[in-house]
């Protein structure tokens, strides 16, 4: 039970200071660099499309129409670069390519928090 809590005061830590982050405008993003030393984005990209489906509802409202969507492309690029679906994947991507990509991931991920704290604001009960 201590081992559970003290996870949990970890996580609510880690959320706390994203949170934080995200409030005052600044930009967080952890990005692993892999073997090669290159910071690829995409177990983060898996890992933030996974998160968006436990909430499929509030996040269908941006995916679906709202004019900010765009503030997901570089991550959900990330997310179908090695699609088992070639349909699905984006076009390969350079080593200048990539690092924009990850540039434009984070300014989304501010532009997205921004989005949520604004439709919360206005609708609390979402």
């Amino acid at each position: 039970m201590e081992e559970a809590e003290e996870i949990t005061n970890l996580v609510m830590h880690h959320w706390n200071t994203i949170v934080g982050a995200l409030y005052k405008g600044d930009v967080y993003c952890l990005l692993l660099e892999g073997e090669d030393g290159v910071a690829h984005g995409n177990d983060w990209a898996t890992g933030f499309v996974r998160g968006m489906h436990l909430r499929h509802d509030a996040w269908g409202v941006l995916v679906n129409g709202d004019r900010r969507c765009g503030s997901l492309v570089p991550i959900l690029a990330l997310y179908h670069e090695h699609d088992p679906d070639p349909k699905l994947r984006p076009r390969p991507f350079t080593p200048n390519g990539r690092a924009k990509l990850l540039a434009d991931l984070t300014a989304g991920i501010v532009l997205t928090y921004r989005y949520f704290r604004q439709d919360h604001a206005a609708n609390p009960r979402r």
